[in-house]
């Protein structure tokens, strides 16, 4: 082919004046497009806007709701001695010595050789005294009052009699954080009971109220 047959063909293909127009325009539509485009601002994402609109009070509400419960609902039993009080709510006065509870016509007092001895009235009504025996800790309690004022509370697993005399009972109580021996007397005026604190096996918790039952 020689170079005048290729110059016709290249004329034969070469756009009219209209498909330019056409072709420049379209070129200049995109331009501006692209340029809308990037001057368009950036969205936050519908999720962050959700969160921010709505999870905010939700968490708010929830506080209130919590701190309701905790203001309004009382708490769960102890399931574990209370030394603080024990019909709840009652006042836990510490005294001095045995001496502070003749008032209430109580005589008790921590066996001989007892450690780390302290006194306290509770409820105005009832003579506590915590001490250490034999590197266990104990508590002993006595009262005019009857009903059950040791502040364990339990599933009693057991009951028996190991001094007629006394009216003493043993009684096996199972709670959530273990295994507690109360021993219960009474002289037909004042109650008693002896309870161990810190693991006190039967046997520990039975010398222990040999020692300190009058």
């Amino acid at each position: 082919m020689n170079e005048n047959k290729i110059n016709i063909v290249l004329d034969s293909v070469e756009p009219t004046d209209g498909a330019k127009e056409r072709m420049y325009s379209n070129i200049m539509k995109k331009a501006e497009q692209q340029k809308a485009k990037a001057e368009e601002p950036v969205q936050k994402p519908k999720a962050i806007r959700y969160i921010a609109r709505y999870a905010l009070p939700i968490a708010a509400c929830f506080c209130l709701i919590v701190l309701g419960i905790t203001r309004f609902f009382p708490a769960k039993a102890p399931t574990e001695p209370s030394e603080n009080n024990v019909l709840g709510g009652n006042p836990f006065v510490a005294v001095q010595s045995a001496d502070d509870f003749k008032p209430l016509s109580i005589t008790l007092d921590a066996p001989e050789g007892a450690k780390e001895v302290s006194y306290a009235i509770i409820d105005g009504q009832i003579a506590d005294v915590s001490f250490t025996l034999n590197k266990k800790s104990f508590t002993v309690r006595a009262s005019a009052q009857n009903g059950d004022f040791s502040g364990l509370n339990g599933e009693v697993t057991s009951t028996e009699t190991i001094d007629a005399k006394n009216n003493a009972v043993l009684t096996v109580i199972q709670t959530d954080i273990g295994t507690y021996y109360k021993i219960t007397w009474t002289n037909g005026k004042i109650n008693c009971c002896l309870f161990g604190t810190d693991g006190a096996d039967k046997s520990e918790t039975t010398a222990v109220y040999e020692a300190v039952k009058k």
